[in-house]
């Protein structure tokens, strides 16, 4: 339980600190996107106002404004650059990106107050604090953050400004619910976000259960056939690319037929379960693997070990089952052992280790002849 209390609270933060990598790099590419939008807008601006008020008109304040916001936006795509999904944003992306949402809204408010007193004033102002709201994913505290400069700039310009009452009153109402609704939709873009990540998480963790349950064995709780499959081949990639020594032990239950006759197959089943939890306590190494090959036979995979020492893990195997002296419903039939085949080889390739499988079963049938409740080691050179 104190594992438990220990695991879920650390998978919690780690999926906190995932989403919001990932809801900042969706933030930064839909920034840039709205960089990229607005670059040529800008400069269709400055266009119309060169052919309407002529090439003086690019030395008044509203065009040297574009012009800073053209250059800040290029800046901001050249530093944040590409972003992948699941990339871990550094600090400076991270600033970057608050400092861009900023210098947007401060450069449209800049233009707003300079050009008031013209119909469309605000409308630049507008349609940017919108495309915030209705592309970013933030939530109502960020926003603000991110729209106040401007905002402060724009209700102290305005109130500068000499302008008729109605028009500023205008101005205001309008400004105030658009940053009302903006702020709105940013949340509602942001909740509906962090639903489709619960939901993908859900779903992810959903089909990584199942697949885990479709690979372990229904009675013991070991990897089944296909579980031990998938490892074979994992180790065969990892031996073609380096050999290494590898030891494969064959595990198989002595007179498991007659253990059966004589308590029935309930108790076979319990007996196997124990053998299994006996097994894996053997087994002290990460890279150690044992699964269940079929019935009463047991597979154990030791790569990267020695022959001293995959013999005494084999050994130490039979003695713990030995040791373990299995009894069902308080009865016992006889001593419950097992025979083990162990193949080893000193430097196994990938080539190999179908054959290093082979030479195990015979091995374990050498111990089967031989008596059983023994450990057989055959080399593979």
């Amino acid at each position: 339980m104190d594992l438990e209390k220990k695991i879920i609270p650390d998978r919690r933060e780690t999926e906190t600190g995932l989403f919001e990598s990932r809801l900042l790099n969706e933030n930064i590419r839909r920034l840039q996107v709205i960089g990229w939008i607005g670059i040529p807008i800008n400069l269709l601006l400055e266009g119309i106002g060169a052919l309407q008020d002529g090439l003086h008109s690019l030395a008044e304040p509203v065009s040297l404004l574009r012009c800073l916001w053209i250059a800040a936006t290029l800046i901001y795509i050249a530093v944040t650059g590409r972003v992948g999904a699941d990339e871990v944003p550094g600090k400076r992306k991270r600033v970057a990106f608050t400092l861009a949402a900023m210098l947007c809204t401060l450069f449209a408010s800049a233009i707003t107050v300079y050009k008031v007193t013209a119909e469309t004033a605000t409308l630049v102002y507008i349609v940017v604090v919108l495309l915030i709201g209705a592309f970013l994913f933030v939530d109502s505290a960020t926003f603000m953050i991110i729209v106040l400069p401007g905002l402060v700039t724009l209700y102290v310009g305005l109130f500068s400004r000499t302008i008729e009452p109605s028009r500023l009153v205008t101005v205001l109402v309008n400004i105030t619910a658009i940053h009302f609704f903006a702020g709105m939709l940013a949340t509602f873009n942001l909740r509906m976000k962090e639903r489709q990540f619960e939901s993908d998480r859900a779903l992810l963790r959903l089909n990584n259960e199942l697949k885990a349950l479709s690979e372990l064995d229904g009675l013991t709780g070991l990897p089944n056939r296909r579980k031990i499959d998938e490892i074979i081949e994992f180790w065969k990639s990892v031996y073609a690319r380096k050999p290494d020594s590898l030891a494969v032990i064959m595990i198989d239950v002595d007179y498991f037929k007659e253990y059966n006759d004589t308590l029935g197959h309930l108790a076979g089943d319990d007996a196997l379960k124990q053998i299994a939890a006996v097994i894996s306590k053997c087994l002290y190494r990460d890279a150690d693997f044992v699964g269940r090959f079929g019935g009463e036979e047991f597979m154990v995979l030791l790569p990267g070990i020695s022959r001293l020492g995959a013999f005494t893990i084999a050994e130490r195997i039979r003695l713990a089952v030995q040791d373990s002296r299995i009894v069902y419903d308080g009865k016992f039939a006889k001593t419950v052992t097992v025979s083990a085949g162990v193949a080893y080889s000193e430097m196994c390739s990938r080539e190999a280790f179908d054959l290093m499988i082979s030479l195990s079963d015979n091995a374990l049938y050498e111990a089967k002849q031989g008596g059983r409740n023994c450990v057989i080691i055959q080399d593979m050179f």
